[in-house]
């Protein structure tokens, strides 16, 4: 059987188990921790009996099921790559799934105060289970991939002034969306410092910041798998900014969809794919010189379509 095939059926089991897991043990822990004051509520959602845990399972199982495939087909063009053997390349898969899901939500969310809701994105374990269970399940084939081994430190300082730059891009659009009502149009309540001019120019440190560190690692691993990555130059750095937003910003917003709540699905940078291709293709330009001039050019396309995307209003 074809490695891919093998990690499809292999993320599958593990997508629907962990996502079991998940509903019996963690949802109730939210809600009980909601319920003494510690977190905030569960997805925006009223507790239980309100909201029936049935609900949640039809909205949460069939995404686990999208995902777990997916990551793990994912999972089968990298496995070798991977320090370690066995189950330990399956729990360092869901360490990385986990430091860009659910650590990112909670270090986004930090910097507006929303200290709850930082901790109910750690309690998100879901990640971790999912790749000691992918790790159970998949066995590689016994054919091998080429290997050509890209030193790790190389993608670092590309990462982080990709991460500065795509700092600046987020807050010029959040600036935007702000003033013309964007993004926030759809939403029936929100804080007022949302559309605060002054709140939203004092994020820009933070904003800088955080997607330094997370580009950082991001550029580690995107010299680590730069071969796996399909296509060259342009194509290769938007494929790696379109795979981080599938597993953030667009995973988080359907999410949100499931639940009903279109105003954070939008939050949550439902439309914003045109941010992480400008990350992917800045990244891609920054680490690989010879594309850099076509790669430079797409990105700043890109970053005008992404300010006038900004500046249209939704409601």
């Amino acid at each position: 059987m074809k490695s891919w095939k093998i990690g499809a059926i292999a993320g599958l089991i593990a997508g629907i188990i962990s996502g079991i897991i998940w509903i019996i043990i963690g949802v109730p822990l939210i809600f009980k921790l909601a319920n003494a004051g510690y977190v905030a509520l569960y997805y925006w959602l009223p507790p239980p009996p309100e909201t029936p845990f049935i609900r949640i399972a039809m909205a949460e199982i069939p995404i686990f099921i999208i995902w777990g495939t997916i990551l793990g087909i994912l999972y089968s063009r990298i496995q070798d790559l991977i320090p370690g053997k066995g189950i330990s390349k399956g729990l360092i898969f869901g360490l990385g799934f986990y430091l860009i899901t659910s650590v990112r939500l909670a270090i986004i969310l930090l910097p507006y105060g929303l200290i709850f809701d930082a901790y109910t994105g750690l309690l998100n374990f879901h990640p971790i289970i999912y790749g000691l269970l992918l790790g159970i399940f998949y066995k590689a084939p016994k054919e091998k991939l080429k290997i050509n081994k890209h030193e790790i430190m190389s993608g670092i300082i590309p990462g982080v002034i990709t991460g500065l730059i795509y700092g600046i891009a987020v807050e010029i659009m959040l600036v935007l969306s702000a003033y013309f009502g964007t993004t926030f149009g759809f939403m029936e309540t929100y804080p007022d410092y949302l559309t605060d001019f002054g709140f939203i120019i004092g994020q820009w440190g933070s904003h800088m910041l955080i997607n330094m560190i997370l580009w950082g690692i991001l550029g580690a691993w995107y010299a680590m798998f730069y071969d796996r990555i399909p296509g060259k130059g342009i194509v290769k750095g938007s494929i790696f900014g379109l795979v981080y937003y599938f597993f953030t910003s667009f995973r988080v917003g359907l999410l949100c969809l499931a639940y009903g709540s279109l105003s954070n699905a939008l939050w949550a940078g439902l439309i914003a794919v045109d941010l992480f291709i400008l990350g992917g293709l800045v990244l891609e330009g920054i680490y690989n010189k010879r594309s850099r001039t076509r790669v430079f050019l797409l990105a700043g396309i890109v970053f005008i379509i992404g300010i006038i995307r900004s500046m249209i209003p939704l409601g």
